[in-house]
């Protein structure tokens, strides 16, 4: 196995409410949501998937406060708020090596979980639509949010 490169910010719950900014990249990098013509994205019918698990994402998670989402063919770039009244779980994340109820992880895995059952459903057969690994970062003032906000749109 690889070594990989460790991403996440030393000693940050990702339980925390704040922004994050992710990126997930396609199994194998491939065009699966669509194609880019003239600068403009156009969504395919799994392009639509993706859109559609964001906005229900929204709905089936009371903590999480969708901001900006862009589908690219290969990838996606989101933001979004976690809000929970009264702060993270009360459960010591440095003791434990499982995935924390309630945390980025969580919620990503299931987005995730969630377009590629969807995609698989319409293809009739299981599907691997994403990288295994997505990449984030904590958003951390006004000024970096507005810039990433800008890059997505």
């Amino acid at each position: 196995m690889r070594n990989r490169h460790a991403f996440r910010l030393a000693h940050w719950d990702y339980r925390e409410n704040g922004a994050y900014f992710v990126t997930i990249c396609t199994h194998r990098r491939r065009a699966v949501f669509g194609e880019i013509r003239g600068h403009v994205m156009g969504l395919n019918r799994f392009g639509c998937v993706v859109w559609n698990e964001w906005e229900l994402l929204g709905q089936r998670r009371a903590e999480v406060i969708l901001d900006e989402m862009i589908v690219m063919p290969n990838h996606i770039h989101l933001i979004l708020f976690i809000e929970r009244e009264g702060g993270k779980p009360d459960i010591d994340f440095e003791t434990t090596n499982r995935l924390m109820s309630g945390s980025l992880g969580a919620i990503i895995r299931g987005f995730k979980s969630g377009v590629s059952r969807e995609i698989g459903r319409m293809r009739g057969q299981k599907t691997e639509v994403w990288q295994g690994r997505y990449w984030e970062r904590v958003v951390r003032d006004e000024r970096e949010l507005d810039l990433m906000r800008q890059y997505i749109r």
